[in-house]
C-alpha cells in the first residue's frame, strides 16, 4: 500500500517537472533567441563641452516641459539628475556630464544654471538667446554657454556665433 502512495507521489511530480518544462522550455528558448536574457552593456560616456551643454540643455528643457519652470538655482543639479542619463548609461557615467573635459577635474559640477532664469518659466524670459547654463570656471572670455534656444557658443569666439544649434519645436 505504501509503493503505490510513492509511485503515485512520484508520478504527480514527473508530470508537473515534464509540464513544465514542455510549457517553460519554449519561453526561455524565444527569451534567449530575442536576446531578453544577454547581458546588458553599459555605455561609455565620451564627454566634450559641446556634448555636456546639450545634455545639460535636454534635461533642463524636459524638467521645464515636465515641471513648468525651470529648476532653482540652488538645486538645479538634483532636480535634473533623473533626466541626464541616457539608455544603457550608469548613474556614475550620467554625472560626467556635469564635468568640463577642458579641466578634467571629475567629480564636481563645473557649470552653473544661470540665477536669471532659475525658477522661472520660459514665456516670462525676456529673450531666448539669454544664457541657460554656463561654465562655471574660467574668465569671462573663455567660458562656454548654452542659450535656451539651444545655441551652444564659444567665449573665445568675437561674432558670438553658433557652434552648433539644436532644433526645438
Amino acid at each position: 500500500m505504501k509503493n503505490k502512495w510513492v509511485r503515485i507521489g512520484c508520478g504527480i511530480v514527473l508530470f508537473i517537472f515534464f509540464g513544465l518544462v514542455i510549457w517553460v522550455g519554449p519561453v526561455v528558448r524565444d527569451l534567449v533567441k530575442n536576446g531578453f536574457l544577454d547581458r546588458i552593456d553599459r555605455e561609455e560616456y565620451t564627454a566634450d563641452r559641446v556634448g555636456n551643454l546639450k545634455a545639460l540643455h535636454t534635461a533642463l528643457m524636459l524638467y521645464h516641459e515636465s515641471e513648468g519652470i525651470f529648476p532653482e538655482a540652488n538645486g538645479w543639479v538634483e532636480a535634473i539628475k533623473p533626466r541626464i542619463a541616457s539608455n544603457g548609461m550608469s548613474e556614475a557615467e550620467a554625472m560626467r556630464k556635469f564635468d568640463n573635459p577642458a579641466t578634467s577635474a571629475t567629480g564636481t559640477v563645473e557649470y552653473e544654471l544661470n540665477p536669471a532664469v532659475a525658477g522661472k518659466f520660459e514665456g516670462d524670459l525676456p529673450s531666448k538667446t539669454i544664457p541657460l547654463v554656463l561654465e562655471s570656471t574660467g574668465d569671462s572670455k573663455d567660458r562656454w554657454s548654452i542659450y535656451v534656444n539651444g545655441q551652444v557658443v564659444d567665449g573665445k569666439q568675437k561674432s558670438r556665433s553658433s557652434v552648433s544649434e539644436t532644433k526645438r519645436d
